[in-house]
């Protein structure tokens, strides 16, 4: 079956903050560049991803792959915007509770290929809202500026949005597949359309001003 449209324009919105974050280099902070090092990651795998099966061959260990990797990317870049005090070891101490999770869990039961981990991908998004809720409870309550001129308020919401697709997608998908290819494909579509927006948010992320009271890094 070919890939619908909205996919591909998916996949081409993760260039969107790659872009913007690439010429807004100098001015991002330490945090925002570490961000941006995860954005080129995870568009590359989605590249990957599209890549393979475009060529009928499996993807769904990148998928797997990116799936749990993503909250050590964020607990790193949340533990460095942060900076000291019990909000950043919160942030690190979720991120060592799903490491601890995962670590067995990937050498324990690897998921054959064709198959996406539901459990490492609910775990991984649990982790990640967890995290994402953390960060921006702090920079809420510790900006001296408009929360919108925050770029960790732009993550940590984009987190959220692209989390509920994910969710959305592995706990419904079987269940969606069984009642018919039409309602599986629209539970991919409303995926793809939270990643679209989330794409846009982790872009506006990159625009916020560099005299950040939170996001400053070390």
């Amino acid at each position: 079956m070919q890939a619908p449209l909205i996919s591909y324009v998916a996949m081409g919105s993760s260039l969107v903050p790659v872009a913007i974050g690439y010429f807004r280099f100098r001015r991002l902070s330490f945090a925002m560049k570490l961000f941006l090092g995860y954005c080129i990651v995870a568009s590359a795998q989605i590249a990957g991803e599209y890549w393979l099966a475009l060529h009928h061959m499996p993807n769904a260990f990148l998928a797997n792959l990116g799936l749990g990797l993503e909250p050590f990317y964020f607990c790193i870049v949340y533990a460095v915007a942060l900076g000291d005090g019990s909000p950043r070891r919160l942030v690190l101490l979720a991120g060592l509770c799903y490491g601890l999770f995962w670590v067995p869990e990937r050498i324990l039961h690897e998921i054959p290929s064709p198959q996406i981990d539901e459990t490492v991908g609910i775990v991984s998004r649990i982790a990640i809202v967890a995290m994402s809720a953390i960060a921006l409870h702090n920079t809420a309550r510790r900006t001296t500026t408009l929360l919108t001129d925050e770029p960790l308020f732009w993550v940590t919401t984009a987190n959220l949005v692209a989390a509920t697709g994910v969710v959305f997608v592995i706990v419904e998908g079987n269940e969606l597949l069984q009642m018919g290819m039409h309602y599986f494909q629209a539970a991919w579509e409303l995926n793809w359309s939270l990643l679209m927006l989330s794409n846009l948010l982790y872009s506006r992320g990159f625009f916020c001003k560099t005299s950040s009271a939170i996001l400053s890094g070390p």
